[in-house]
């Protein structure tokens, strides 16, 4: 890629200065950023010697300030929101890390006090999209810090919206591993959209306590 002042241009064909700038000629072809208008005759010019293979030009000027911050004020949302959305969304690790927490919690304080705590929307088991659910092999849930409607009731044959019956299939990953990962599809309480999520569970005595990521 090379530069091409305007006493490089051959007679008669349009002269840099009168192309409003930002734009990028390449083997793909053109890139504009930020451009009012594009004289005909300048596009016939350029698309005759990029389809020619006659060489390929950059040809700039400097970008005002104003369109420097009209750039910036669309670019920003689109950074700004990746940045918000990585910061309502819990991590896998983080997910391991609870429910380890919450284990050590029941075990230290027993199941009454360490259900209370993890039931609580507010309290130490509940961070962005990351909650603790406790059932026993029966499929009871005992303590779930996202939905307290469904405390006390029997969700053995509960499916997501594929139809899966996750938790029977925790309960069976139960029998025969400590801990496990699985994956099914549930509402996110943040977004409140129905997303797979990915759930890490121990096995804790008669129980399996859970926390998962979206």
């Amino acid at each position: 890629m090379t530069y091409q002042d305007e006493h490089e241009t051959p007679t008669g064909h349009p002269q840099p200065n009168d192309i409003p700038m930002e734009m990028v000629i390449t083997d793909e072809g053109a890139l504009f950023f930020g451009m009012t208008r594009f004289e005909e005759a300048g596009l016939a010019w350029l698309a005759q010697r990029h389809q020619s293979g006659a060489g390929l030009s950059l040809w700039r000027k400097p970008m005002s300030l104003f369109r420097l911050i009209s750039i910036a004020l669309l670019v920003a949302p689109l950074v700004l929101g990746g940045f918000a959305l990585a910061a309502t969304s819990a991590s896998k690790d983080e997910a391991v890390a609870m429910v380890k927490k919450a284990v050590a919690a029941i075990k230290s304080e027993g199941p009454k006090k360490a259900y209370a705590e993890i039931d609580d929307p507010k309290g130490p088991f509940v961070d962005r999209d990351l909650y603790i659910t406790v059932v026993n092999m029966d499929g009871v849930v005992l303590a779930h810090g996202a939905d307290k409607t469904r405390i006390g009731t029997n969700q053995l044959n509960d499916k997501d919206p594929d139809g899966k019956e996750f938790l029977k299939e925790r309960i069976d990953l139960a029998k025969t591993e400590p801990s496990f990962w699985q994956s099914y599809k549930f509402m996110n309480p943040v977004t409140k959209q129905v997303e797979p999520k990915q759930m890490y569970c121990e096995r804790l005595n008669d129980t399996v306590v859970c926390g998962g990521v979206y």
